[in-house]
């Protein structure tokens, strides 16, 4: 999915851009068929309401479409139910720069191999748990997920019912991690740091 970074939106397509991420990363919501701005989403938006400020704001804030689907994913895949009003700069900020700098992607990736092994981390489920307590990042437990198969190594482990709980969000995540970026590239350095270990 290519975002475009020079289109400005307005309330109502900020209101349509909400409530498609929010409905990928929930119920399964397929953005690269239907797209961001469903109709249904925009007759919705129809009554004037309080909702309309808060939109308008975030419209205003975050000002394009590449930056408002930034904010949204990488806050709602920590937290499905989170509203428009709850968004961090911390969680944009962080899907923003692991979306534009590969040396990012790559120093997040071998600090994590220098704490533990790649086979200890798979292996165990250590790395759903890391993701879970904050210490992997989504985007690199999603790219990490891309290698490897995650159904075969938590099934039947402790992990198991807990990873089926979460691997439809994170599957859907996978579009908004590398919008702008070329998916290979970011799987080639992540099998030359495994290869290197």
């Amino acid at each position: 999915m290519v975002l475009n970074d020079e289109k400005y939106i307005d309330a109502r397509e900020a209101f349509s851009i909400y409530m498609t991420v929010k409905l990928s990363l929930s119920d399964g919501y397929k953005v690269e068929k239907y797209g961001l701005y469903a109709n249904k989403f925009q007759v919705m938006f129809d009554d004037p309401s309080q909702a309309r400020l808060l939109f308008e704001k975030a419209a205003s804030k975050y000002q394009t479409e590449y930056r408002w689907v930034t904010a949204l994913a990488g806050n709602l895949i920590i937290d499905p139910a989170k509203f428009v009003t709850d968004i961090e700069e911390e969680h944009y900020r962080r899907l923003r720069q692991y979306n534009s700098s590969i040396r990012y992607f790559e120093q997040q990736a071998t600090e994590l191999f220098q704490v533990s092994t790649p086979k200890e981390l798979l292996k165990t489920g250590k790395i759903l748990e890391m993701f879970m307590t904050g210490d992997v990042s989504p985007e690199l437990f999603s790219s990490l997920g891309v290698l490897f198969d995650y159904d075969s190594l938590f099934k039947g482990t402790s992990q198991g019912f807990l990873w089926g709980l979460l691997s439809k969000r994170l599957r859907s995540y996978e579009h908004y991690v590398t919008m702008n970026a070329n998916r290979q590239q970011l799987s080639s350095c992540l099998k030359s740091i495994l290869q290197t270990l």
